[in-house]
Parts: structure tokens; C-alpha cells; sequence
């Protein structure tokens, strides 16, 4: 691509100007023109109707593209390829086509200028650049692709920086550079405009480093299309790189999500360091000025929580980069992601491989013009935690689609703070109902405060009567189960009576896998009755396995400390096939009498042997007084 003259906005006074596309930097354009004196010719594909402010508006296709070319310089529009044939054509004609940024730069005070750029990110960074300078103090202009063009008339003059995002359109009008320029991305995008070729696109990407004036470029360390092209950076290169993990240090009260954010943030710390301000280099004068961040629109924003599912807008992540790096600053959480728009012509692989290699479900509705390529891609790919993807037509379609979800009323049942979270220990609550939490609400409301002593009438019959619920659950017969005080208060009794069902038994068996605090109530027992504790080493790890079979030959299968640690589905479901399940199994063990045994109805019978240390599971107990299985915490008595 030819380099653009070195023009100045200053020196358009006298001149025959165009101004060429009429958006929001195009009206800063008329009316920077305007301040100069400057009437310039006004040309738009799509003109509005009755001109702009009074003055008549041409198209281009309609005699607008020959008005520009009787033009000394025009100034056009971001949104204007270089590449296209009616540029080429003005370009070939002798008429200097410029860009604003272009204009601005080559007489600004570059020194306090620093320029953003990048694929995605540039307008985080320049967002959280320009928050950190007001917050420190200092007069700052914010603007370019974000925010007022500094060259518009309205724009501050007397600022102490500017802090500009430069588009890659706007990249390729620039003849000059400030000092420092930051680099926040690289992935291909707008390739329409680039000729269609990601070189090219590359190559327009990266020219703002190596522009004269050019020094230092504040690059993502962890792109390798970045490091790859460390020649195109120019003269200096200070990589700024985020691991996965890393804390936020300074940068948390800004409230950003995401790896990828947190690298923008030390780009912007960066900038600030090489502009020479002082105060960058200080963690708590930037976590103070952090305070306050505004998130930009659409921008991986939050916008609300409904039942515990965090709503995110991040419309603009309009390609590959940006989209992954949404998704994964959800690590380990179920995402639902909704793909599409228009075809920029990039390749959707790398996004369906990003996407289906994630460990937990994620689903995926697309909507057009680019969602059925992107579907295609998906499918294509091996699935580890994908669950799925739905071309919708629209957005209304895809609201539909997710609320199709069969199980999706469900959710409503429940409060749930943590998405992420799947419960499968046996030691926690599990999700809170809210049935529940209102059923709490009434107890203490009616039953504690209005009720008071009158409810003992009915409160001293609760345990009594949720064990015969539980009792129906168990396989219990009706009298047999009552629900009563702690865990813990319930293994001491039956510790006791455990002790004193049988006349000489003095001692105590538990295993090193059993819970502390179930062992400190052994403990106790022991010390307070004379009785011996014994602590017999076990090899049952944590999890799940086939340990052994009970006396009557039923498979046991032993659930192990259970302390919240991953267990694989795949190996529960091949392990719990056994018809008993004995979860924290407690074991009990009796020297029967001389010539007894214990049988399955729980009646005794004569047997020749009188020597037998006999060991039986609770859940076989249990099974024999009443044919179903049981458990309960792991012990012994002898």
C-alpha cells in the first residue's frame, strides 16, 4: 500500500478538500474543516435526506466520486478501504486521500501521546489507560476508534495526555507515530477490507509500529502471531505477558474479567511507565485509581444474574480471539454462547477447536449470517465437554431454544450462587431449595415467634415422625428409625449402647480413614468409660471401589473419606452396579456366644464353631432386622 502524504490539519486551509463518508468521525472531519474555514465537498454512499445541516450531501455512485476526484486532498472515512476501486482510482487521479488520525498526528505534541491498537482489546486498554491517568490526577484526552476524535473541535486542547485507539483502518492513514504505541492482539479480521488477505491485514495491523517516530511497542507477550512478527514491531518491543491464575494485584478493584483483561490492564500500566509517568510504577496509587471503572458496552460486561446464571454482553468480540478469551474467563463454569453475525471471511476452525476442548459443557446457538459455517465447524470437531450447538434463525429463536431446555424449570427449584459448581459429596446439603429456605422463613417467623411454647406440642413428635419418613426411604420397619441431635451426638449413643449391649466388651476398633471428629467422640468414650481405642491402619483411599463382600456374600461397595475430592463419573457408575451401597461404612463386630451366629432374619442359631471373630457391616444389620440396606459412619466394637 502506497504511504499516505504527510499532511497536518492546519495546512488544509486554502485547499480544495473533499470529506468523503459522513459517520461519526466523519461529521468530526466537516466540522474540524469548518473551524478552519474549509467548505468542503460532503460525499456518502447512502447521503441522508436533505443534505447535512443545510448543505447538500452527493453519493458516491452518483456524481459524488468525480466531485471528490476535482479535489486537492480528501479526507475519508475509516470505514473507506485504501483497497477499494473508487480509492485506487482517486489515488491514481493526483488526489491526496487522508485519514483524521493522519491529519492530527503530524502536528500533535507525540511525546504525550501513546496509541492503542490491536485485534481485539484496544478499546479495554485505552479505556483502562485513560481511567488510570484521570485517576492519578491528570488531564487526559480518551479518543480515536473510541470515544471524541481528538482533532474534533469539542475535544480538550490543554489535556496533559491523549491516550487514542487506532483501528486498523485508521492504522494505514497515519504517516507518523507517537513514541510509544501498544499492541494488544493480533488475529485476522476486517479481511474484506484488507484485499481479503490476512497478510495484508497483518501487515496494515502492525504499520503504526514502524512509522516514523516509532520506539516502543507494548506487545501481548502470549501471542505467537505477535512474537512471530517481532520484526514489524519496530525498534523496541517490552512484552507484557498474564499466566493463567495470576492474581490482580492492582488491577482488581477495575472489576475486569478474564486472562486476556488482565493483560490489557499491564499493557496500560506499561504505557503509562514509558510515558514517564511517575506514579505507574506504584501499585497502591494505581489500585486507587482503578476505583471507579466504567465497563464499556458490550464488552464482556456483566448486565444481570437470573437464578444464579451471570448474563454477559460482549457483542463486539466479532471474531476468533475475543470470543475464546470470553469463554475461557469462565474456567470451569457451563457456558451457553450465542455466535454470529456477519461473515468476515475468517476461518471458524480454531473457534469450534477452542470451544469443543473444554472441560465442561458448553453450548452453542448460532445465529446467521456467519452461524451455519461456524456450526459446521463444531460438528467437525472431537467433543470433550460440548454439549451441543443449534442454528437459530434469529435472537428471538435462540431465546426460545434455551428456554426449551427440559430441565431448565428445575433450576428454579433451587438458589444457585456457583454455575460452576456439581455436587456429588455426600457431606454437603447440596443446592439450598428455596421451598426450603421459605419453609425456615415460616418455622421462625410462626412457629419460634408466634407459636413459642406453645409449639412444643407438636415439635417433640418432628423427630419421631421424619424418622418413620426416613424409615419408608431405608427399608426400616415402622418405630425403628428417629431422627435426633448431631452426627456425632448419634455415633457417641450408639457407641454407648453399642458398648453396653454386651457384657465385657472393652474395646474400641476405628481405622485411620475415619473422620477426626468421629474419632475424637471415640476417643472420649474410651477415656470415660476405661475402655481401649484402637486405630487399625487401612488402605481405603478416597473415592469409590468394590471393597469387599458381607457375610452373606451381598457386594459392598465403600465410599471413601469423602472429602471433596473429583470422583469419575465413569468410575461411580462402574462401581456402584452392586445392589448395596455401604457410604462411610460402619463397621460393627461382635464375639458371638459359643455356638452362635447371626443369621438374615436377625434371630440367632446354634453353629458348631465358637471361635469366630465375626465382623458385619452396619448395612447388613440393617439389612437383616429389615431386608434394605443401610449406612453410616465406620467404627467397631469388639
Amino acid at each position: 500500500m502506497p504511504t499516505p502524504p504527510t499532511i497536518s490539519w492546519s495546512e488544509l486551509a486554502g485547499r480544495a478538500v473533499g470529506v468523503w463518508g459522513l459517520g461519526v468521525e466523519g461529521r468530526a472531519n466537516l466540522a474540524k474543516l469548518g473551524a478552519l474555514g474549509v467548505a468542503p465537498v460532503l460525499v456518502d454512499d447512502h447521503p441522508p435526506e436533505g443534505g447535512l445541516d443545510g448543505r447538500p450531501v452527493l453519493a458516491t455512485a452518483a456524481g459524488g466520486l468525480d466531485a471528490l476526484a476535482g479535489c486537492e486532498v480528501v479526507v475519508k472515512s475509516p470505514g473507506i478501504s485504501r483497497y477499494g476501486a473508487d480509492a485506487e482510482a482517486l489515488t491514481a487521479a493526483g488526489v491526496d486521500l487522508v485519514g483524521g488520525l493522519g491529519l492530527w498526528l503530524a502536528e500533535a505534541d507525540r511525546d504525550r501521546v501513546v496509541c492503542i491498537t490491536g485485534t481485539k482489546g484496544k478499546s479495554t486498554t485505552t479505556a483502562v489507560a485513560g481511567h488510570l491517568l484521570a485517576g492519578l490526577g491528570y488531564r487526559v484526552v480518551t479518543g480515536g476508534n473510541l470515544g471524541v476524535p481528538p482533532w474534533a473541535p469539542e475535544a480538550p486542547v490543554d489535556a496533559d495526555f491523549w491516550v487514542v485507539e487506532v483501528s486498523s483502518y485508521q492504522a494505514t492513514d497515519a504517516t507518523t507515530a507517537p513514541p510509544v504505541v501498544a499492541m494488544t492482539s493480533l488475529h485476522p479480521d476486517h479481511l474484506p477490507w484488507h484485499r481479503g488477505d490476512i497478510e495484508t491485514y497483518y501487515a496494515d495491523k502492525l504499520s503504526l509500529c514502524r512509522r516514523p517516530g516509532a520506539d516502543l511497542t507494548v506487545a501481548n507477550g502470549d501471542s505467537p502471531l505477535l512474537r512471530d512478527r517481532r520484526a514489524a514491531l519496530g525498534p523496541r518491543v517490552e512484552w507484557v505477558t498474564a499466566a493463567e491464575g495470576d492474581p490482580p494485584g492492582w488491577s482488581a478493584p477495575l472489576g475486569l474479567l478474564g486472562r486476556h483483561n488482565l493483560r490489557n490492564a499491564r499493557i496500560a500500566r506499561a504505557c503509562l511507565v514509558a510515558l514517564g509517568v511517575p506514579e505507574a510504577a506504584d501499585d497502591d496509587a494505581l489500585a486507587k485509581a482503578a476505583t471507579g471503572f466504567a465497563h464499556l458496552e458490550s464488552r464482556l460486561r456483566p448486565v444481570g444474574e437470573v437464578d444464579g446464571v451471570l448474563f454477559v454482553d460482549d457483542s463486539l468480540s466479532t471474531n476468533v480471539l475475543p470470543t475464546l478469551a470470553a469463554v475461557d474467563a469462565f474456567p470451569g463454569r457451563r457456558v451457553a454462547v450465542l455466535v454470529g453475525g456477519q461473515d468476515r471471511g475468517i476461518d471458524y476452525a480454531p473457534l469450534a477447536a477452542g470451544i469443543v476442548a473444554r472441560e465442561v459443557p458448553t453450548y452453542v446457538l448460532t445465529l446467521p449470517d456467519s452461524g451455519p459455517r461456524i456450526r459446521t465447524h463444531l460438528e467437525a470437531a472431537t467433543p470433550s465437554g460440548f454439549a451441543g450447538v443449534t442454528d437459530c434463525p434469529d435472537l428471538a429463536a435462540a431465546v426460545a431454544a434455551d428456554q426449551g431446555d427440559p430441565l431448565a424449570a428445575f433450576r428454579d427449584r433451587f438458589v444457585i450462587t456457583d454455575d460452576h459448581v456439581v455436587y456429588l459429596d455426600g457431606n454437603s446439603l447440596g443446592r439450598l431449595p428455596k421451598a426450603t429456605r421459605e419453609r425456615l422463613r415460616a418455622a421462625i417467623d410462626a412457629e419460634w415467634g408466634a407459636e413459642l411454647i406453645n409449639g412444643w406440642d407438636h415439635w417433640i413428635e418432628l423427630g419421631r415422625d421424619a424418622g418413620e419418613v426416613l424409615a419408608t426411604i431405608v427399608g426400616a420397619r415402622p418405630g425403628e428409625v428417629v431422627l435426633s441431635d448431631s452426627t456425632s451426638v448419634n455415633l457417641f449413643k450408639l457407641a454407648v449402647a453399642a458398648v453396653d449391649a454386651r457384657d465385657g466388651r472393652r474395646v474400641i476398633v476405628t481405622d485411620d480413614d475415619n473422620f477426626p471428629t468421629d474419632q475424637y467422640v471415640l476417643q472420649g468414650l474410651a477415656a470415660a468409660q476405661g475402655l481401649e481405642l484402637r486405630v487399625i491402619k487401612t488402605d481405603i483411599d478416597d473415592g469409590i471401589r468394590l471393597a469387599a463382600t458381607d457375610p452373606y456374600g451381598q457386594p459392598v461397595v465403600e465410599v471413601g473419606s469423602l472429602v471433596s475430592r473429583p470422583v469419575s463419573m465413569r468410575q461411580l457408575t462402574a462401581n456402584t452396579t452392586a445392589p448395596t451401597i455401604a457410604a462411610m461404612t460402619m463397621r460393627t463386630a461382635r464375639r458371638p456366644a459359643p455356638g452362635e451366629e447371626a443369621n438374615r432374619s436377625g434371630r440367632r442359631r446354634r453353629t458348631s464353631t465358637n471361635s469366630t471373630v465375626e465382623r458385619v457391616s452396619m448395612a447388613t444389620w440393617v439389612r437383616a432386622r429389615s431386608g434394605a440396606p443401610w449406612a453410616t459412619n465406620r467404627a467397631a466394637i469388639e
